[in-house]
């Protein structure tokens, strides 16, 4: 951030209120730090848009083809569970059968 001043939780907790209305007033954020780490920002409201997503429209490039699938055909295993039912008894017996593609 640019033109920002940076001060501790404990001033701007100290000040908050005056240090709103700086914010307003120059148009500048102020960076809130912890411990040495940055914890907060504050920045002046018109900066935000109500729709945060419009600020990243237009930034992402597509690599390779969106439309191709996910895997290739080839890596595809499929295991299909047939049932079949024996007459003899009312017996159900499962048979797993794999297909590969080539």
């Amino acid at each position: 951030i640019t033109g920002h001043m940076k001060m501790t939780a404990t001033e701007f907790k100290a000040r908050c209120l005056a240090l709103i209305d700086q914010v307003r007033e120059r148009d500048e954020p102020i960076v809130i730090t912890k411990r040495g780490r940055v914890i907060a920002t504050l920045e002046p409201a018109g900066a935000f848009d109500d729709r945060p997503w419009l600020r990243v429209r237009g930034t992402a490039r597509w690599r390779g083809d969106p439309t191709a699938p996910a895997i290739r055909e080839g890596d595809i295993q499929a295991v299909c569970v047939t049932s079949t039912i024996g007459y003899g008894g009312g017996d159900r017996a499962r048979k797993l059968t794999r297909v590969e593609n080539a």
